[in-house]
């Protein structure tokens, strides 16, 4: 007979068994049997209860898997099964023991850091369990990795300079920051996949292709190159030069040695100021000379750039008869303007002044002004009396 028992609980154990035979009215106990057992625990004495591995990129050191031994030593007086179970990126060089009393065997735990293809700086956690066979109990060994890649931290991973001026240049400044733990060496590259694409429709395909220019000749980035310690921030300006009839959408590559590449999306057009004065000459008409009077004016951007516009009021003669806000402003494409113009004549005369709105770098835009400040009047018809020398004497009563 083959007896197998199964304990829940460590302990004294202790159990009988009979083995009776029975013929008709005959019961005959052939034999009796009294078991006892000593039920343990499994006892291993384990080296360390948790393992920890850190892994920094220095250039020109190749990556290496990380071993660190653990030593396992069995305390029991009976033979010792186990098996040792871990997941990725972390193994054992052997899986499966059998010790024997007082044995004493070292399991090399190894760490791969180059487990993931991102070289993006991170931390992993895992257990190393111990597996004891036909017994429920069980250890476990914590496991923790620390990988240091050269990372960086971008303020904006999108550039839009809008629509520029044709032969001007916009700039944008953005942060890079190292969050990691080693030095940073960046370099930037464009992206020279995505082409130019001219806005006039009415060229033919080939003479639209031979207008088209390089990314490096309408982006720049500064610095191009650089290093950045741990922690260290630095300011960098994209710039974008505006080429007539250009619009380009195109891709920045910033190239960390030894970490991952970060793009930056750059996006613009260049246009031409486009701008509408509603009414050039402001006619007030016939106003009483004591009193002031409002009219106005609208200055319209018309195109996709913005400009900057003021006020030259130095050509008016008479100042203090017109005054006029605003003084000076910024318009973004299709946005408009209403300029409140106010006059006192201040005396009963004829008002003809002139001033100029600037709009960016063009020539001034007259703006007339005209009009006439009158006093109340009263014409009477009643006959006059006058002299010999045509002098008025009075009424003809």
């Amino acid at each position: 007979f083959t007896i197998r028992g199964y304990a829940e609980k460590q302990g004294e154990v202790e159990e009988y068994l009979q083995c009776k035979v029975s013929a008709g009215k005959t019961n005959k106990t052939v034999c009796e049997v009294h078991m006892t057992a000593n039920i343990v625990k499994p006892m291993m004495e384990i080296s360390t209860s948790s393992i920890s591995y850190i892994y920094s990129y220095e250039k020109g050191v190749a990556m290496t898997p990380q071993v660190a031994p653990l030593t396992l030593r069995n305390l029991m007086d009976l033979h010792l099964e186990f098996s040792l179970r871990t997941q990725t990126p972390f193994r054992v060089d052997r899986p499966d023991w059998n010790l024997a009393p007082n044995e004493t065997t070292t399991v090399n735990v190894v760490f791969d850091p180059g487990y993931k293809a991102e070289k993006l700086s991170h931390t992993v956690k895992n257990k190393l369990n111990v597996l004891y066979n036909d017994m429920p109990h069980r250890d476990a060994i914590d496991l923790a990795a620390e990988v240091n890649y050269p990372n960086l931290k971008l303020s904006t991973e999108r550039v839009n300079f809008g629509a520029v001026l044709v032969d001007t240049t916009q700039r944008v400044s953005l942060t890079l920051t190292n969050v990691s733990k080693v030095d940073c060496v960046y370099e930037w590259l464009f992206d020279d996949r995505e082409e130019a694409a001219a806005m006039d429709g009415t060229k033919k395909k080939k003479e639209l292709a031979a207008a088209r220019l390089g990314t490096s000749q309408v982006y720049d980035i500064l610095p191009i190159r650089g290093l950045l310690k741990p922690g260290e921030s630095e300011v960098v300006e994209a710039s974008f030069y505006a080429h007539a009839g250009q619009r380009l959408n195109t891709t920045a590559v910033c190239s960390v040695e030894g970490g991952p590449t970060y793009e930056l999306a750059l996006m613009s057009e260049a246009s031409t100021i486009k701008y509408n004065i509603d009414n050039p000459v402001v006619n007030f008409g016939h106003q009483l000379y004591e009193r002031a009077c409002e009219k106005e004016f609208k200055l319209e951007n018309t195109g996709r750039v913005g400009f900057h516009f003021s006020l030259n009021l130095t050509s008016l003669q008479r100042k203090s008869v017109l005054e006029i806000r605003p003084a000076e402003g910024f318009l973004n494409a299709n946005e408009k303007v209403t300029f409140k113009m106010k006059i006192t004549p201040g005396i009963p005369d004829k008002i003809y002044e002139k001033f100029y709105v600037q709009v960016a770098h063009f020539e001034p835009e007259e703006i007339v002004v005209v009009g006439e400040g009158v006093c109340p009047t009263v014409q009477m018809s009643l006959p006059h009396i006058y002299d010999l020398e045509g002098v008025y004497e009075g009424f003809l009563e």
